[in-house]
């Protein structure tokens, strides 16, 4: 096992949930995804036209923060210069581990890949999501390539991200997301009935959360909108396979109460295969690399925490 235990693949907090998944919601079934993360879908509680099921990822990742703009601008200098030639020549020299994996940029049209709104109760409380590392996210703004790429004025892709769980000091994170495509006001309320077909209902996710965290249903509104400038970058062994992954997201954050306006760069670094014991100590392993060749620190917060405390609203 390399040292790894099993809680590191699937740690008990976030296994129970996937279980009580298994174990309530109607028709569940496995599957991976494109990047080899573990699925469960199951019919969605409504329609939509692409036939998207509901869905929940166990997604293993590491979060990074550069320290400042000089670190950011070093890091995509050298990504830049080492399109098409292996990684010993300026990305990671001398390192023997990762030396000869060859990097290539995925090319992307010009202008934000996405945009999405993010969901709390306003004037934070105990209940509120974002301090607690809940994120409830509308994506109103989609590109072609991304896999959750539908939306109409009344049925939109959702992400539900419950608080993830950090291994090694913050260097890799685990977490759960559920996917789906719904109207959310009708979500929300089928969600809090008492008198609800069981059989929908639990199928759910805002339902499935009220079940396995305390989650609000009442007073849930859009608090920041959130627009992200990506640049994604891949790294292919000698055979060709792609085995990780590299996002340099350029975010632009607003407060939808207060107007202000924040920004910040992050660095998200995946494995593009199933994750067990050898998997996930490679991706340590990169990661760390990354890490110590560019100042990279380890991002112990979601994406809207970061968008909150860019714009004030946590002040």
């Amino acid at each position: 096992m390399n040292g790894l235990s099993f809680d590191e693949i699937e740690p008990p907090a976030l296994r129970k949930v996937r279980d009580w998944v298994r174990l309530n919601v109607p028709g569940v079934t496995e599957a991976r995804d494109r990047r080899g993360y573990p699925l469960l879908h199951w019919e969605p509680t409504r329609h939509n036209d692409s036939n998207k099921p509901g869905e929940l990822s166990l997604e293993h990742e590491a979060r990074l923060l550069p320290p400042n703009q000089h670190a950011t601008h070093s890091l995509l200098e050298k990504l830049h210069l080492s399109e098409g030639v292996t990684l010993g020549k300026h990305l990671l020299p001398k390192n023997q581990d990762f030396g000869g994996l060859t990097l290539h940029r995925y090319q992307r049209d010009f202008g934000p890949q996405s945009v999405d709104r993010y969901y709390d109760i306003p004037n934070f409380s105990d209940q509120s999501l974002i301090p607690r590392m809940i994120t409830l996210r509308e994506r109103v703004k989609v590109s072609n390539f991304m896999t959750w790429n539908l939306a109409t004025e009344t049925m939109r892709p959702w992400n539900l991200e419950l608080p993830f769980v950090a291994l090694d000091n913050g260097i890799v994170t685990v977490r759960l997301e559920f996917n789906w495509v719904d109207n959310f006001a009708a979500c929300v309320e089928e969600a809090g009935l008492t008198n609800a077909d069981e059989q929908l209902q639990l199928r759910n996710p805002l339902y499935i959360a009220t079940q396995t965290e305390r989650f609000p249903l009442v007073g849930l509104m859009a608090v920041l909108e959130h627009t992200t400038f990506r640049e994604k970058f891949g790294f292919r062994d000698a055979s060709g396979n792609e085995v990780f992954v590299l996002n340099v997201d350029s975010v632009i954050a607003q407060c939808l109460k207060s107007g202000r306006i924040g920004s910040y760069t992050d660095v998200d670094i995946a494995g593009v295969k199933a994750i067990d014991s050898r998997s996930l100590s490679e991706l340590k392993a990169f990661a760390k690399a990354m890490m110590d060749g560019y100042e990279l620190q380890p991002n112990l917060a979601t994406k809207a925490w970061c968008d909150a405390q860019a714009t004030g609203l946590l002040s």
